[in-house]
């Protein structure tokens, strides 16, 4: 599961975090559906909203945004008014703080002297594949309308296409951090001699350094599965998934896939072990260990 928190700072500011996936709209007006809610709307001090997912929807992409209401406050207000109560996103304060069970995965600070009226953060593909984005569109007087199944715009849509094409491998290969890539062996090292606490502060720090590190976070992806962490090893293997690339990428992802897998087996969700089984066995047809996860999984369900 996945807990998404916007935090702002003591300026004004009327800033509202969105979920949108399928058909389904999360804010503060609508906080339920499915495995996913809104469960903090705190105005009466700064900003503080939650959006927790529990489990990813099969077959659906999530869209996480902030939409700062001030710009649209001004359309109705007189200008010395709107000067005094409209602050631009990045001058808020606002972060957001992306958990993975109990620990933090990811933060957002918006772009600087970024203006416009909607924050996309991050985009979660069909299947699961996390995307960044990180963009501010929309100008002071534009008025993004709450539907049902979209609230980006046009701009912010182009921007998602393209950030999903990079994903997906069309930028160029990536050279891992030397400097990550020195933690991350110590943190191999570690995980070689059992410690394996010690082993994810490493990788961690890996990550942090270059967050497109795939190996650094497959690392992790197994380090947190042997310490039954379930959540956290989630979130690490489905980005060493979206960041694999080069000769081995297929290796990577088969592999990654597959021990997304055997956590949902474990778990007892043998319908997500079986799909994840066979995400494994589409990126590496040449592994019997597949097939065999795969009938062995059938036979639960």
């Amino acid at each position: 599961g996945l807990r998404i928190v916007l935090s702002c700072g003591e300026k004004p500011s009327y800033l509202d975090s969105h979920l949108v996936f399928g058909d389904a709209h999360i804010y503060f007006d609508k906080k339920g559906s499915g495995k996913t809610y809104f469960d903090v709307d705190d105005k009466e001090r700064f900003c503080s909203e939650t959006i927790t997912i529990q489990k990813l929807e099969v077959n659906k992409s999530y869209i996480y945004e902030i939409y700062n209401y001030s710009h649209s406050y001004c359309r109705f207000s007189r200008k010395e008014i709107c000067r005094q109560q409209t602050v631009p996103i990045f001058q808020s304060g606002a972060k957001v703080f992306v958990y993975s069970g109990e620990s933090l995965a990811k933060t957002y600070s918006p772009p600087a002297d970024s203006n416009g009226s909607l924050w996309t953060i991050f985009k979660i593909d069909e299947n699961g594949k996390f995307i960044d984005i990180n963009a501010v569109c929309g100008g002071e007087n534009s008025m993004i309308k709450y539907s049902t199944d979209i609230i980006y715009s046009k701009e912010i849509s182009a921007l998602i296409k393209q950030q999903t094409s990079l994903n997906n491998g069309g930028a160029a290969e990536h050279e891992n951090n030397p400097s990550a890539e020195k933690l991350n062996n110590n943190g191999e090292k570690l995980y070689h001699s059992g410690d394996i606490k010690g082993s994810i502060e490493y990788y961690k720090q890996a990550v942090e350094i270059d967050d497109k590190f795939a190996q650094a976070y497959s690392n992790l992806g197994l380090a947190y599965k042997k310490l039954n962490l379930f959540s956290e090893s989630t979130w690490a293997n489905r980005n060493a998934i979206t960041l694999a690339e080069g000769k081995n990428v297929n290796i990577v992802r088969a592999s990654s896939h597959y021990e997304m897998a055997r956590l949902y087996e474990q778990n007892g969700d043998f319908a997500e072990a079986l799909r994840y089984y066979e995400f494994a066995k589409s990126e590496n047809a040449a592994n019997n260990a597949y097939d065999q996860a795969i009938t062995r999984v059938k036979a639960k369900l």
